[in-house]
């Protein structure tokens, strides 16, 4: 067992740690450390980085906790001090275990891993979209009269009312879908919603995925829900809220938020 002055080395609290250490050796290490707080706090210190990388590679990764953890890593190994630096003095197959160096850079790529898998694929994205807008030749939104007042009602918030299964069963059909697997995969949606005069005529209904993804039900519940403040606001028309939805819902998402 090497021993810096006075003090056990790296290695040694590395080996003290995975227990490949003789009897003998443990035994005199876990003396050494009862009577010595600057190698308890070394060896507190190396176990909490091996923790938190271990707590990295099991979690599940999300583009954002990946680039927080790596940053949270950095700054604990940056504050570590000299004695926790990779030592060129030992073998390389040992200072690749548990140095802070070879942990950063485990961090770094699965950073990188995960902007691979999580940032937005051009390919899949167009997809998403394709299915989340209805088909514009079926579903070319219809609107009623209706007056601002019953808009900007206060506490009205009833922006899909239920649709009569016959219609239901009608947008299926104008669709192609089978009866078979409309209840189960699909839910008929609004186009423009009651709320900002739209009607329940099979022109502005469409059968919406449960599939979810990034354009789902919620994103659309949430744009009409602005684009009626807006109206309400007098920011905007409603004729030009209603345009909006029924050309394309996700490009007026993008476009009000």
């Amino acid at each position: 067992m090497s021993i810096r002055p006075g003090h056990l080395s790296e290695v040694d609290l590395i080996r003290y740690l995975d227990r490949e250490m003789s009897e003998s050796e443990s035994a005199a290490a876990r003396l050494h450390l009862e009577g010595c707080e600057a190698c308890s706090s070394d060896l507190r210190e190396i176990a909490h980085v091996g923790e938190e990388m271990s707590r990295m590679i099991a979690a599940p990764f999300h583009l954002t906790d990946a680039v927080q953890a790596r940053s949270s890593l950095q700054a604990k190994l940056k504050n570590a001090g000299p004695s926790l630096q990779p030592k060129n003095r030992f073998p390389v197959w040992l200072r690749s275990r548990m140095t802070p160096a070879f942990l950063g850079g485990v961090a770094g790529v699965l950073a990188i891993a995960a902007l691979f898998l999580l940032l937005p694929n051009p390919g899949r994205s167009n997809a998403e979209r394709a299915a989340s807008l209805p088909n514009r030749a079926l579903t070319p939104g219809m609107t009623r009269q209706v007056e601002l007042g019953d808009i900007c009602r206060e506490g009205d918030d009833d922006l899909d009312p239920a649709v009569p299964v016959q219609r239901k069963e009608a947008v299926f059909r104008e669709y192609g879908i089978s009866p078979d697997h409309a209840g189960n995969d699909f839910q008929v949606d609004y186009l423009i919603s009651p709320q900002l005069g739209g009607t329940d005529d099979v022109r502005n209904l469409w059968p919406q995925s449960y599939k979810e993804t990034t354009w789902n039900a919620a994103a659309k519940d949430e744009l009409e829900r602005h684009l009626s403040q807006l109206v309400c606001e007098r920011k905007i028309t409603l004729q030009e809220a209603q345009h909006a939805i029924a050309h394309d819902w996700i490009a007026a998402y993008q476009k009000y938020f």
